[in-house]
């Protein structure tokens, strides 16, 4: 999904002819996209990446003793 979107952007960059506009359609389109694939996945990444740094944490301290 973000590959699709670095994409656009690239393409805007480089073709100075670019239509905004349909650039927003389509940006939009693969937003939608993103939260809909998004939302199916069963973790919240700020949920996850905390707690991998808690359980992190907790194995450091077993191993240090």
């Amino acid at each position: 999904m973000m590959i699709d979107i670095n994409a656009f952007i690239i393409r805007m960059k480089i073709n100075a002819e670019f239509s905004v506009a349909d650039f927003e359609k389509k940006l939009l389109g693969l937003h939608g996209r993103y939260r809909i694939e998004n939302g199916d996945s069963p973790y919240d990444l700020l949920l996850t990446a905390r707690l991998r740094a808690k359980i992190q944490r907790k194995i450091d301290a077993v191993f240090s003793d």
